[in-house]
């Protein structure tokens, strides 16, 4: 057996589970989701989340320049230029529906406004993050999106569009918004949870470690199975978020009592976290009561705060340097 004891501090391993993808898909439109999104059955994790609703007032132009204005309720307006314009772009339903046709009469695109804004090639797709944060084409917060809950989106077979049809809670919100809320648009978000890093803290605690090498490589990367890591990614997006319409795992995540991710247990981690990165998927923010707009949240939480340490603050980075 090869031993590792070059360490001379106790090492602090937290596991984090990280979001690879997400589509953004309106709720009368989950019948079609699987045609749509071959690869559907592969997200499943699902967030719902509303905006304020948007609607095209307004297009005008030619095919040099074509300005299209959108308002929320509340009358924030924005208007997204096209240049080059070369199809025809029209409006239905009150302004809550576009379509945009090519010169024969084809349908190339078809959806509400705010798809608009993130389709492929719009000018806010073509920026980057950097621009994007800078000097943005429009107002983000018309577009951010209130996680509102997070569930699991497949069942045992993996049946997403079924799941999501039948899934009480979806049924839930749904009619509390069309009785009390009619003036927010809903959206459910499928998200696909495949990235794994195991962050490794040194604390400054005088210790010599013999570890073999077999371990601290299944530390770094640990065959987990597939339903613990739903089990972890839904569980920390519930506790990131605290979204209202969910009830378990908001103030109690990461535990040792739950039996949904114990997998993990026996690896001995410090802590189980999540990231997620909605720019380059959803192309917009999302929020909640617990969490500010933003592209990216991620968080690590201690799994036993009773005898294990948190990440790793300026303290802890101190006392490596203390005597």
């Amino acid at each position: 057996m090869t031993v590792i004891s070059a360490f001379r501090f106790p090492i602090e391993q937290n596991f984090i589970v990280g979001m690879t993808d997400a589509i953004c898909i309106a709720p009368s439109d989950i019948t079609t989701a699987t045609d749509d999104f071959p690869k559907l059955e592969n997200f499943p994790v699902y967030a719902i989340a509303r905006r304020p609703r948007l609607s095209i007032v307004d297009v005008r132009g030619d095919t040099h320049e074509l300005h299209v204005v959108i308002k929320n309720p509340d009358g924030d307006e924005l208007i997204i230029t096209f240049e080059g314009f070369e199809a025809k772009m029209l409006v239905e339903d009150g302004g809550l529906f576009f379509e945009i046709q090519s010169t024969a009469g084809e349908r190339l695109a078809y959806g509400r406004p705010a798809q608009l804004l993130t389709l492929e090639g719009t000018p806010t797709r073509l920026q980057d993050r950097r621009e994007r944060a800078e000097e943005p084409l429009l107002d983000e917060s018309m577009l951010d999106l209130e996680v509102l809950y997070i569930g699991k989106s497949d069942d045992e077979e993996g049946a997403v569009e079924h799941r999501l049809l039948s899934h009480s809670k979806l049924q839930e919100v749904l009619a509390d918004h069309v009785d009390h809320a009619p003036g927010y648009e809903l959206w459910v978000i499928p998200m696909r949870f495949g990235a794994k890093n195991t962050v490794s803290i040194i604390h400054g605690h005088q210790a010599e470690l013999e570890l073999d090498v077999d371990t601290v490589l299944a530390r770094i990367n640990p065959p987990f199975e597939r339903a613990t890591m739903v089990a972890l990614a839904e569980a920390a997006a519930i506790r990131l978020f605290d979204p209202p319409y969910n009830k378990h795992y908001r103030g109690s995540f990461p535990s040792l009592t739950h039996r949904s991710y114990n997998e993990v247990f026996p690896s001995d981690y410090n802590g189980l976290g999540i990231t997620i990165d909605t720019f380059g998927s959803i192309c917009c923010r999302l929020w909640s009561d617990a969490r500010s707009a933003d592209f990216i949240h991620e968080a690590v939480w201690p799994l036993d705060p009773t005898n294990r340490k948190p990440l790793t603050t300026v303290d802890d980075i101190l006392a490596l340097f203390a005597d």
